[in-house]
């Protein structure tokens, strides 16, 4: 907490506290519960925001504007680090499971050879799997935020969705009795 409240930026802020949460130092409860305790905080609310955003998945801070997004531009709510078999255990950045729609955010490391080599093969079996991927850079989130929202509005309209973020199942596959009878039924194992 003292860490995140000295930090020179407000990014540096954010990735000091998901950091500790990723790495499993500390939990997000644990957190809030100092959050609650101490007084007067530097970055207050900026702490409190960022622990909203790792209370529902997300482990950085790429991940965290990403949610902005999603509630800047009216999308549904999407699983951050879901957890998946891509020929051994894997983390989806960001899932839109009823519409099989896959986000990845790409840093700085994906740019290393092994990296983008294990991106790729990850890519190629959620392409097999019936995942529409759509990958952007942590940059693009913050120069242009609007640009990754429509592309992401485009693939789950393509996908089935209605523009209403609280829709969970997508419209063209509910059958005559309200069910989900389509293939991307969210009961179905991924």
């Amino acid at each position: 907490m003292d860490a995140a409240s000295w930090a020179a930026r407000d990014d540096d802020a954010r990735a000091v506290l998901a950091a500790s949460v990723q790495q499993r130092l500390v939990t997000v409860s644990d957190l809030w519960d100092v959050a609650h305790r101490r007084g007067r905080i530097w970055r207050r609310r900026l702490i409190i925001d960022t622990l909203a955003d790792l209370d529902v998945g997300a482990e950085s801070v790429a991940e965290m504007l990403y949610r902005r997004i999603e509630c800047r531009y009216g999308l549904p709510s999407s699983h951050c680090q879901f957890k998946v078999d891509l020929g051994g255990r894997r983390y989806l950045d960001v899932w839109y499971e009823p519409w099989r729609v896959w986000v990845e955010i790409d840093g700085a490391a994906h740019q290393e050879v092994r990296q983008w080599w294990d991106d790729l093969a990850r890519q190629n079996l959620g392409v097999l799997q019936d995942r529409l991927i759509l990958r952007f850079p942590t940059w693009r989130l913050r120069e242009r935020p609007d640009l990754v929202a429509a592309q992401v509005t485009d693939a789950l309209r393509q996908r089935g969705w209605d523009g209403d973020r609280r829709q969970r199942t997508p419209a063209s596959h509910i059958g005559p009795g309200g069910d989900n009878t389509g293939p991307n039924d969210v009961n179905a194992v991924l």
